[in-house]
């Protein structure tokens, strides 16, 4: 047996057995003469035309389809088209050799950058070079026929994880990241996923094994032992058995509190309702424009409908949030010095006026069909709320006169993104029925802090006692005034963070879906009577590492 650590992309435990899925490298010409420069040019038009025009996954939810063609996205870059060319017709490089050269290049740029989202990147772009490169020289795809298997690959795409899915009980990786679209795509399937850069695959691919991937622990067991077989078929069989618990849960005190779900597509939302959520706190509406071209009216109405008539839970649709670290090929936003700070969420509906228009008729037009309601994103102001309530009522206007029917009775929410927000909420709270506090921004903006710089983790703090005052100020206020406060943020997804906002208040919490049911059983075993001291210290934290220890010594 052999034990190797990696980190987790997705949690579960699996036992299975393993399909290495290798490519040999083959030899790759470098230069070549004048004479064959035409030559590499066509194969080069011929290779992206068979990419941008035939290889399109084709599915009906429309998210599902951009990560699955991630790569066309990618390669459709005149940068990246016209260096390859360049570097046939300036410097003799073979197709192969350019390509190589060209992503290296891309590569290399983007691990230079502070945004740890741009860095992981890179791996789209390597899966895409492997491709092109196998493409060029002819290697035979390699089909896979076991049942169900556990997946080793040295670089995983959105495309692999589309082609066996009904067959993956789990994947390994040599390289990754979190944020990759691969990743994203397998944990939003729950696909037990870990990155490991110490197997050696070229030495694992003709090899028949089992495995036990232990993504909670973040280890692999190759060829694992009796003993530790049995150990994980006990863990396994315990964990099966556990109570799937689909109802409100409520803690010891009798205070119940409400599990929802964040996703971006109704194939996640499918995911969710069998994971026992309680509703959708954060439906994902970006998807709708990561095209060249605007989104009907109508196509965006069936979509908002069959969410809505899926369920009698609620389900909180943010409307379209652009700009910043979610860029968009419909919405094209001027380059900004600080995006940050620019044109984002609310702030780019006056200039998009039609596409907002559109969109809240959609949304209104589906809350006849099920339990909708209607989220604003990024607010600092009072006069941002007052606008866009008073554009909601004009369009509620037009639909009676022209006799559509929709939920005359929608509740309207913003989100709290910003310090503003939050000083301000004592008069924000009196236009809202919900809020839901957005803490990737919040803490960003709280501490001056670019959340994406990697320098900038240290002073990334959820626990900071300036986010935890504006969390119990903003909670405080809406209570007093009967008013509901979700959490859709990273931080209502972190398991050791659950007794905290359970005791600052909030009624709902709105998570991933690996950690839905976690999140539910530790609801469960919350005892106030254990933090009755709590509030008697909230003023005195003068660290995130205080509020830490506050949970520790518990």
């Amino acid at each position: 047996m052999r034990i190797y650590n990696g980190f987790s992309v997705s949690n579960g435990i699996v036992y299975g057995k393993v399909v290495t899925l290798f490519y040999e490298k083959n030899f790759i010409q470098d230069k070549i003469s004048d004479n064959e420069k035409e030559r590499e040019i066509i194969r080069f038009e011929n290779l992206l035309s068979s990419y941008l025009k035939v290889d399109r996954v084709k599915v009906d939810d429309k998210k599902l389809e951009n990560l699955l063609n991630v790569h066309i996205e990618l390669i459709d870059d005149p940068f990246l088209k016209d260096t390859v060319k360049n570097k046939i017709l300036t410097e003799n490089k073979s197709l192969e050799k350019s390509i190589e050269e060209t992503f290296s290049h891309i590569c290399f740029e983007l691990n230079n950058l502070d945004s740890d989202y741009m860095r992981d990147r890179i791996y789209d772009y390597i899966s895409i070079q492997d491709e092109f490169i196998r493409d060029l020289t002819s290697d035979e795809e390699i089909e896979i026929y076991e049942n169900k298997f556990i997946l080793f690959t040295e670089n995983l795409s959105p495309k692999i994880i589309e082609k066996y899915k009904e067959r993956l009980i789990a994947i390994v990786s040599k390289n990754g990241g979190r944020t990759s679209h691969a990743s994203l795509y397998a944990k939003n399937l729950q696909i037990p996923y870990i990155i490991c850069d110490s197997l050696d695959f070229q030495e694992l691919k003709n090899k028949k094994f089992d495995c036990i991937l232990d993504c909670d622990q973040e280890k692999i067991f190759l060829n694992p032992d009796d003993e530790t077989i049995n150990i994980y078929k006990k863990l396994l069989k315990s964990s099966q058995k556990e109570f799937l618990d689909k109802n409100i849960v409520r803690t010891k005190n009798n205070r119940y509190v409400r599990v929802c779900s964040n996703i971006s597509s109704f194939e996640e939302f499918e995911i969710s309702l069998k994971n026992g959520t309680d509703g959708c706190g954060l439906f994902r509406t970006e998807f709708l424009y990561m095209s060249s071209e605007s989104p009907t009216e109508e196509y965006q109405f069936k979509i908002f409908k069959k969410l809505a008539q899926s369920t009698d839970k609620p389900i909180v649709i943010r409307t379209f949030d652009i700009g910043a670290d979610k860029k968009s090929k419909f919405f094209r936003l001027d380059e900004e010095k600080n995006p940050f700070l620019g044109l984002r969420g609310f702030r780019i509906y006056k200039e998009f006026y039609k596409e907002l228009r559109k969109h809240l008729r959609a949304i209104l037009r589906a809350s006849a069909f099920g339990n909708i309601k209607i989220m604003i994103p990024m607010i600092t102001t009072l006069d941002e709320v007052l606008w866009i309530k008073n554009e909601i009522l004009k369009i509620k206007d037009e639909l009676r006169e022209e006799k559509i029917d929709f939920d005359e009775n929608i509740e309207f929410g913003i989100m709290i993104e910003t310090p503003a927000s939050v000083f301000l909420f004592d008069i924000l709270v009196k236009e809202v029925d919900f809020v839901s506090i957005g803490t990737n921004d919040l803490v960003q903006y709280m501490l001056a802090c670019d959340r994406e710089n990697s320098k900038m983790q240290q002073l990334y703090d959820c626990y900071d006692p300036s986010v935890i005052r504006s969390i119990h100020r903003v909670v405080d206020i809406a209570h007093r005034n009967g008013k509901i406060v979700s959490m859709c943020g990273n931080f209502a997804s972190e398991l050791d963070a659950v007794e905290l906002l359970i005791l600052l208040g909030i009624d709902e919490f709105s998570v991933t879906n690996d950690v839905l049911q976690k999140i539910k059983k530790k609801i469960k075993l919350f005892d106030h009577n254990n933090y009755l001291d709590f509030f008697d210290n909230i003023n005195k934290f003068k660290t995130g590492r205080s509020v830490i220890n506050y949970f520790d010594n518990k």
